[in-house]
């Protein structure tokens, strides 16, 4: 792996920071030619049985943005950083904040080490709706993949 960059200058469509690196080929490189490039995606870790949930799902709030309704503070404890980690689940119809401690993640998908156990209902839906407009306690509707019934933006569960 190249030790600085290769950065496009600004205002150019490629804005790109590139590492160059080079790798041994060992199949057949009869279809290689000088000058080709290539794209790759390295995979520096996998986990069998490992708990996850769509990366969309897991955002991160402040402890005054994860109070009750009626004004309750709830027990979170935040990071360095100031903030919590959280998950919704869905309990009796209603979305709870639940703290969690993350792993590994794809481009999809995030490893849930604590704070969510297997077949709970995680919530799903819009950026917003996880990031800032969902609230303890807010009912929530659970859709079935391909349930078209309901087409309000409200967060559903899977």
């Amino acid at each position: 792996i190249a030790s600085s960059a290769t950065v496009a200058p600004a205002g150019t469509t490629a804005q790109k920071t590139e590492f160059e690196v080079k790798i041994a080929i060992t199949n057949d490189t009869s279809k290689l030619r000088p000058g080709m490039t290539a794209s790759a995606d390295v995979v520096t870790d996998t986990r069998k049985n490992a708990l996850s949930v769509p990366i969309q799902s897991v955002t991160v709030r402040t402890p005054e943005q994860l109070k009750v309704k009626d004004g309750k503070a709830v027990a979170f404890t935040a990071g360095k950083d100031g903030y919590v980690e959280v998950v919704w689940v869905v309990q009796d119809g209603k979305a709870q904040a639940r703290q969690v401690t993350t792993g590994i993640q794809s481009d999809d998908a995030i490893e849930i080490k604590t704070g969510v156990k297997e077949g709970e209902a995680i919530v799903s839906g819009s950026y917003r709706a996880i990031s800032r407009d969902l609230n303890i306690g807010d009912a929530v509707t659970i859709k079935k993949p391909g349930d078209k019934s309901d087409d309000k933006p409200a967060p559903d569960a899977n």
